[in-house]
């Protein structure tokens, strides 16, 4: 065991794992992943389809939310199988209300059970993760990178995006700069309509200007504004004023400002 694993603490623990489950073999796995996928072919049937349907919700999954995907036989007896053989741990809180958390005790561990799941029935299970936590969240911006990555998952990247801004704002609200800045970069790469990835540009631009980035607010405003008209034209004026004043760039201030104040009068758009 200590040869094969040549060091590698992860891939030690798992082909000691392997001597333990006694997984019928003459020869070790010959790779960490290898060793991992013969553990989990090993494991009770009951145990690999709640291990299979767990890698679907992520590396940090739920027993409401297992139970609600699919009614699994013998889910918290399966459960009990995992933690003792050490693929997954539970913890002390959960994320989700009400509701008991666990985790993978390693990405990899998560990575081979969901490759080993048909892409077909993986984006089914997606679209049952998504619509069961619909239903039961209070809150559903706040989990929404989790709702938005099921519903991308399960081929839906229209919800994929409302839940995805709706996170935004709530990391806008929370001061999150990085967070929200991630949030609407992810809704963008999900659209290839010109429209849309406009008005979300223009919404993380400005976004960014209102959480003080506001080097960052110029480069994307300036980049952006040959793009917009009308009112959009005018807030991301409106904006980059502000960011290029904090930036102490006195002369394009008052440049800026100017053309949105000429704009928004020559538009009507003063209110």
């Amino acid at each position: 065991v200590v040869s094969v694993a040549e060091g590698n603490p992860l891939f030690l623990e798992e082909l000691a794992a392997s001597v333990t489950d006694e997984i019928a073999s003459e020869e070790l796995p010959t790779t960490v992943l290898a060793a991992i996928a013969a553990r989990i072919d090993a494991l009770p049937g009951a145990a690999r389809t709640v291990l299979l349907h767990a890698s679907v919700i992520g590396q940090t999954f739920w027993h409401d939310v297992l139970n609600g995907m699919a009614q699994l036989d013998d889910l918290d007896g399966g459960l009990d199988a995992l933690d003792a053989r050490g693929l997954v741990v539970r913890r002390p809180s959960s994320q989700v209300g009400g509701d008991v958390e666990f985790a993978f005790k390693h990405v990899l561990i998560r990575d081979v059970a969901y490759g080993t799941i048909p892409r077909t029935t993986r984006r089914e299970l997606h679209g049952e993760i998504a619509r069961y936590l619909e239903q039961v969240l209070s809150d559903r911006p706040d989990l929404g990178w989790l709702l938005a990555h099921h519903w991308r998952e399960a081929g839906e990247p229209v919800r994929a995006i409302t839940y995805l801004l709706a996170a935004a704002e709530r990391a806008r609200d929370a001061l999150a700069v990085d967070e929200a800045h991630d949030l609407l970069t992810r809704a963008l790469d999900l659209t290839d309509d010109a429209d849309e990835r406009r008005r979300i540009r223009l919404r993380r631009s400005i976004m960014l200007a209102e959480l003080g980035a506001f080097a960052r607010a110029d480069r994307e405003l300036t980049d952006l504004l040959p793009e917009l008209e009308g009112r959009e034209e005018v807030e991301a004026l409106l904006a980059l004023a502000k960011s290029v004043h904090w930036t102490e760039q006195t002369d394009r201030t008052r440049e800026v400002s100017d053309l949105a104040a000429t704009l928004a009068s020559e538009r009507g758009l003063n209110d």
